[in-house]
């Protein structure tokens, strides 16, 4: 039986978090690993779901954080280590900087990497589409939701040629908005979508949407998986067929951005004014 210790602090940079998995009890957790030094990492095991959204985005960011109020527990894999426990009192906080920099671990489970792992993976190694059966605070001086903002601000990447994401660290609110376009973005891509298999560069290419920001919608989404050897993008249909229900529920009248009503020329595309 794994030894107990007090309550306490841990302060470093998450890496390889995972998608939500069940246990055996039918309990929801997800795993990953905190760094808390130059080339020390600890295992960490979470068991409240609730934090899954805000812990990957310090994953992608690489986010120097603490988390008070946390347990650690001798390895059970290791009887010379320590694994951290969070739990729902668990607190995660944004710190300043720490007396050590981000540093990858090259030790990273397959089944456990996260999207920043993933990404690392060889460009010729696409994910492979697999069928499965399985709006918000509006601005009250021009009436377009948070989600319209940020469709706007895709558009300006698109013209621009270049890939958009939104400034870290996200708040709650600004998480979720943007999540909500990410996700309808991409259902609406899977649902045109013909192939058998898909690259998430060529995916981000197309939507401007950067590729960790696509990875984590999907993993929230329950729609990325590690099977055999392979990184899956499962293409599920009951999802999909919601998001069109709701579309065409939307109003007639529902604000949304027309991108041949943009009149903007990228900096990089204007000419200097020429001098008398």
């Amino acid at each position: 039986m794994a030894k107990r210790e007090r309550e306490d602090e841990v302060a470093g940079y998450l890496h390889a978090v995972s998608p939500i998995k069940i246990s055996k009890s039918n309990n929801s957790y997800f795993v990953g690993k905190l760094q808390t030094d130059t080339n020390v990492f600890k295992k960490m095991v979470c068991f409240d779901q609730s934090k899954h959204s805000s812990f990957h985005e310090a994953t992608a960011a690489k986010t120097p954080i603490k988390i008070c109020n946390v347990r650690k527990v001798q390895s059970r894999e290791d009887s010379a280590k320590v694994d951290v426990l969070v739990n729902a009192k668990s607190q995660m906080h944004v710190v300043r900087s720490l007396t050590f920099q981000h540093h990858a671990d090259d030790n990273v489970d397959d089944e456990n990497k996260s999207l920043a792992d993933i990404l690392h993976i060889p460009e010729k190694n696409k994910f492979e589409v697999m069928p499965t059966a399985q709006e918000c605070m509006c601005f009250k001086h021009c009436n377009y939701t948070i989600q319209n903002m940020g469709e706007i601000g895709y558009l300006l990447s698109k013209t621009e040629n270049k890939i958009g994401s939104p400034e870290r660290p996200l708040s709650d609110l600004g998480l979720i908005s943007y999540r909500s376009y990410w996700k309808d973005v991409l259902l609406g891509y899977l649902h045109k979508y013909q192939g058998k298999e898909i690259c998430i560069k060529d995916v981000s290419q197309e939507t401007a949407i950067n590729a960790n920001d696509i990875v984590s919608t999907l993993q929230a989404l329950g729609m990325l998986k590690y099977w055999k050897g392979k990184h899956l993008v499962l293409k599920r249909q009951d999802l999909i067929e919601d998001f069109l229900e709701k579309k065409a529920k939307r109003p007639t009248d529902n604000r949304a951005i027309d991108s041949n009503c943009l009149k903007w020329i990228p900096h990089n595309k204007r000419t200097a004014p020429q001098q008398a």
